[in-house]
């Protein structure tokens, strides 16, 4: 999920910005995402690659290769280091016998290979002949005694392995690793190979490598790890690009890829791609004569690791490039917060005459308090503004901020950077700016997520800041909660479930109107229904967020897609309602439905003549206690006369329970005679009980509204019975399996029925 979120934040940047004809920089790309939304959106990009291997996989992306050519240079990859793959990987069958590769050996120590002796505790491994008789194939276990078999590197290996790694690799592979990708990489320099194919299997040596390094913690004694089969590992890479390149969209025709500057003004949208450096840098601010040039983006991407930079050097010798070393302005100390606002600030500065009309900037950083507190300060200096801010994780789900940034060109600059800044913000008036904050936010809100708005409050304001302040503004943000008394006491801020903050004061919850969840559902709906690759809402709580993905989005082998592409779901929306009118008559119950639905048709047939009237008395029970607007937007009413009260809401996404529960049924009279149904999608149940569950407000509307969920499968099933009753209803409710005994949900005794 990783990289389509990265995808679809670089869309998301691009599209927010006038590209058309404007030059978008990349300072330090390990994909080429940027690049890619960039010329579906009309623009030229410049790329400076941060290693090798962000050099390979960038090409590969601009100029796949053919799924076919792929898949044939691999298999004469294989070929021909055959003898090395299947060396110290042989095995058999636990219980046909049969000959078999092993995927993995289980190591107590790190000292795999280092003893004849020592033996491994475990293996993974795959029976092929077990599974073409239908069983499952899983030969994991061990056999009595079984030893793996010891691999030695050759004199020549060795100094192949010197020259190409500084003896770096044989501390990150064992012999029977590395011999096999000693034999790639020698594979590799003689292959004769299309130079987009030899990329991608270069990418596919070195992430198979990536794959099988010895984990940081395998180097300590007797800490238990796993050694990975090559052969293992490059089949997996190798699947993952193919499935790669049967996804991909198709790229703009008119996209070239080069490696001059001189190319920049060609027509169509180059992209020009080198290798990040101060030089790189240099060339590409010399471009600022040209009038043509205006950058409108900027990407910056500093902090990773050393141990990460260092691996990804290593893996990139042994596909056969060149270790190199990575661009110095790029390797920052992340819990320095002046090393990060200086390497961000010169980045800024030696690109700066190419900001002519001022420009947006994506910069990421590792999620620590330093790296966050330098880079606004970095902003602030550059007379910006911090426009966006989210928190996400990377491949290896490490933590990162990433920061939509907003750069005025230079002559707009001075007046701001000539600012004083305030004093540290702290006691009252911070907590004064934490109450502004989730008056709009409108739900309680986890001080991580009070950070990141914080964050964009301290640099709207137009301040120059000052890291220092800012970190501890930022520490005293995050231990707020520990000083605050619970929900009840009327403070301005109180403790709320889930480690999470909310107001109570009675001036700010007079000023509270929309809640926060219903804007991230709007927006992730609005994401599926447009068919971006992925959902996202402005300021939204990541926790929620992964919620409302997997309610609106698919992933499977195919990627991550949309659940109901195109969003137009009114059709549906109309069928079931439909259904409702048509059980409720079927029940004996009277049914009515909301006016503005009753034109419309379904199976040909407007609503309002498909109702059970009360020939008697027309209006529902409670409407004349009730707001009269309100209870009219009610879908459907299932009722007995005068007394007992059904009300359903479809709603098929998006889920705008806020809405619902906190505005139209606030304002609708109730009793213990009435019940409520959100009638929506089985995909949507598990989130509509997160968000009830995660605001206190909307679990109290629920409880006092007496809201039960119902599946529009279950109501289905129900409608298909000869005879449906009131009374089979409950058993259809809730958001458990499909068919469950009788529940006591519901009291209806006083519909006339007995719950039995």
């Amino acid at each position: 999920m990783s990289t389509y979120l990265r995808d679809a934040r670089a869309a998301r940047t691009v599209a927010a910005i006038r590209t058309e004809g404007a030059v978008l920089l990349d300072l330090s790309a390990e994909s080429a995402s940027l690049a890619v939304a960039g010329a579906r959106h009309g623009a030229r990009s410049i790329v400076h690659a941060t290693d090798q291997l962000a050099e390979w996989e960038i090409a590969v992306a601009l100029r796949p290769p053919s799924v076919r050519g792929l898949e044939l240079a691999v298999a004469q990859l294989l070929e021909e280091i055959g003898t090395e793959l299947d060396a110290g990987w042989r095995g058999s069958c636990g219980s046909c016998g049969q000959p078999l590769r092993i995927a993995a050996w289980r190591w107590e120590s790190a000292a795999a290979d280092a003893d004849s002796n020592r033996r491994p505790t475990a293996r993974r491994a795959t029976c092929a002949a077990c599974k073409s008789l239908g069983k499952r194939g899983d030969a994991s276990e061990m056999r009595a005694g079984e030893a793996a078999v010891r691999v030695e590197l050759s004199d020549d290996q060795r100094r192949e392995a010197q020259s190409a790694t500084v003896g770096a690799a044989e501390l990150r592979w064992t012999p029977r690793q590395l011999s096999v990708f000693l034999a790639a990489r020698r594979a590799l320099a003689r292959s004769n190979e299309s130079a987009s194919t030899l990329a991608a299997l270069r990418v596919a040596v070195a992430r198979a490598a990536l794959i099988c390094a010895r984990p940081a913690a395998a180097q300590e004694p007797e800490k238990a790890w796993w050694e990975i089969a090559p052969w293992q590992a490059l089949a997996d890479v190798v699947d993952e690009q193919r499935r790669m390149l049967l996804l991909a969209p198709e790229l703009p025709r008119d996209l070239s890829l080069s490696g001059d500057l001189v190319n920049l003004d060609y027509p169509g949208h180059p992209v020009i791609l080198v290798r990040a450096s101060a030089t790189a840098r240099a060339s590409a601010a010399g471009l600022s004569s040209s009038k043509g040039v205006n950058v409108a983006l900027i990407h910056l991407h500093i902090g990773t690791e050393e141990r990460l930079r260092v691996d990804r050097a290593l893996v990139a010798a042994l596909a056969g490039g060149d270790e190199g070393e990575s661009d110095p302005a790029l390797r920052v100390d992340t819990s320095d917060a002046s090393s990060v606002t200086s390497a961000i600030a010169r980045a800024i500065m030696a690109i700066d005459p190419l900001i002519k009309n001022g420009s947006g900037a994506s910069i990421e950083v590792p999620a620590t308090l330093a790296a966050l507190a330098g880079t606004l300060t970095a902003v602030s200096m550059a007379g910006g503004l911090l426009t966006g801010l989210e928190r996400t994780l990377d491949e290896s789900d490490r933590p990162w901020w990433w920061m939509a940034v907003s750069i005025p060109p230079a002559t707009a600059r001075g007046a701001r950077s000539a600012r004083g800044g305030v004093e540290r913000i702290s006691g009252d008036a911070l907590q004064r700016i934490v109450a502004e904050i989730l008056v709009e936010r409108g739900e309680p809100t986890t001080p991580e997520l009070l950070l990141t708005r914080y964050a964009q409050r301290r640099s709207a304001s137009g301040d120059l800041l000052e890291s220092g302040a800012l970190i501890d503004e930022f520490n005293e943000l995050l231990a707020l909660r520990e000083g605050l008394r619970p929900i009840g006491s009327l403070d301005r801020l109180v403790v709320a479930s889930g480690r999470r903050i909310f107001v109570e004061g009675r001036d700010e919850r007079a000023r509270l109107a929309v809640v926060g969840g219903d804007l991230d559902d709007a927006g992730h709906w609005a994401a599926a229904a447009a068919a971006a690759p992925a959902g996202y809402a402005d300021g939204e709580d990541p926790d929620l967020a992964k919620v409302l993905r997997d309610a609106y989005f698919v992933e499977d082998e195919l990627g991550v897609r949309p659940r109901w592409p195109g969003g137009n779901r009114s059709e549906e929306r109309l069928q079931v309602i439909a259904t409702l009118l048509r059980v409720g008559a079927a029940m004996g119950l009277h049914t009515a439905v909301a006016p503005a639905l009753a034109p419309l048709l379904v199976n040909g047939s407007p609503l309002g003549r498909q109702v059970a009237r009360d020939p008697i008395d027309s209006s529902p029970p409670l409407r004349h206690r009730s707001d009269r607007a309100a209870f009219d937007q009610i879908d459907v009413l299932l009722f007995r006369r005068g007394k007992s009260l059904l009300m359903c809401e479809v709603q098929l996404g998006p889920l705008p329970l806020g809405a619902l529960l906190l505005g139209r049924h606030a304002k609708v009279a109730t009793d213990r005679e009435v019940v409520r149904l959100l009638v929506t999608d089985r995909a949507l149940l598990r989130l509509a009980q997160v968000r009830i569950e995660r605001d206190e407000r909307l679990a109290a509307a629920w409880d006092e509204g007496n809201w039960h969920l119902l599946a529009t499968d279950q109501l289905a099933r129900l409608a298909q019975r000869e005879q449906p009753r009131l009374a089979d209803l409950e058993r259809y409710l809730g958001a458990g399996p499909l068919e469950r005994g009788p529940g006591a949900q519901l009291d209806l005794s006083s519909f006339g029925w007995e719950a039995s």
